[in-house]
């Protein structure tokens, strides 16, 4: 890999800052329908949310919130976010609610037993993570939650976006506006940081992209 000679914390948010609103998934270009439709299908008809707190890792406009306090009276959503812009315009989304708690991330570890969570989602993020050790903190952070089930999307490493740069490389994190940062990996690596847990049901890769939705239920 590449020895990276520049901010990378402040490129990332730079980069998620800037973005395109649909590229960080902010609900605000005509793609809530069908985020919302994807939210049912992945988690409202394969988990029980009700009464649960609910971590949301990633959470962009927070559209997954409003459907989880909304729709399927989960206990508290809290969301994990890089990008100040995301924050607000989550706050915004989900004002009328008070059992909803946003976290601007700062560093690569987090405490997510701290919320004593039922269910973590991480959708559209985890192939966004800038570095292999990254995701390493976040898999033992979900290792280490006690949070029964786990709904994450991955990028299949044998299945990456076409014109992506190399997993890990310092093309990876270059501030275009088509660039998005790349983290690739498989099922079976994902499942081998979760000793706890057992990979229920997974979808096929996604032929176009190369993304996989993985379930885990804590053994």
């Amino acid at each position: 890999m590449r020895r990276l000679n520049y901010d990378l914390k402040g490129n990332i948010k730079k980069f998620w800052n800037s973005t395109p609103e649909r590229n960080a998934h902010l609900g605000l270009s005509g793609e809530a329908e069908f985020l919302l439709a994807r939210y049912k299908n992945l988690i409202g008809d394969k988990v029980p949310v009700r009464g649960k707190t609910v971590i949301d890792f990633g959470h962009g406009g927070g559209l997954l919130g409003r459907y989880l306090l909304a729709e399927c009276e989960v206990k508290k959503y809290v969301g994990y976010d890089i990008a100040e812009r995301s924050n607000r315009v989550a706050s915004e989304n989900l004002r009328e609610f008070d059992n909803k708690e946003l976290i601007l991330l700062q560093e690569h570890r987090w405490d997510f037993a701290a919320h004593r969570p039922g269910v973590i989602v991480c959708l559209a993020c985890i192939f966004h993570f800038p570095t292999k050790l990254y995701l390493d903190n976040f898999l033992k952070t979900c290792e280490e939650s006690g949070a029964r089930y786990l709904v994450l999307e991955i990028r299949d490493r044998g299945h990456g976006t076409k014109f992506q740069p190399e997993p890990y490389s310092a093309e990876s994190f270059a501030l275009r506006p088509r660039t998005c940062l790349t983290c690739d990996t498989t099922a079976d690596y994902v499942a081998g940081k979760l000793p706890s847990y057992e990979l229920t049901e997974k979808t096929e890769i996604n032929p176009k992209n190369g993304c996989q939705i993985l379930w885990f239920r804590r053994g």
